[in-house]
């Protein structure tokens, strides 16, 4: 797994790539061995106002 973060007083940056092994079968994937891997790419973003708007309604 590769993270990038970024934790600022304004601003919640979190990047998450995920190189991630797919179901196919392995007869395929002995011939070609990259085409069973693909990426996951994650990212949210999230301002200051919205985290302290959640957190004063989740009561």
């Amino acid at each position: 797994m590769i993270s990038l973060t970024y934790i600022g007083s304004i601003n919640l940056c979190v990047l998450c790539v995920f190189v991630v092994r797919s179901s196919r079968s392995r007869v395929a994937s002995a011939l070609r061995p990259l085409a069973g891997l693909y990426f996951r790419i994650h990212f949210t973003h999230q301002t200051q106002e919205s985290q302290s708007y959640y957190k004063a309604n989740s009561d």
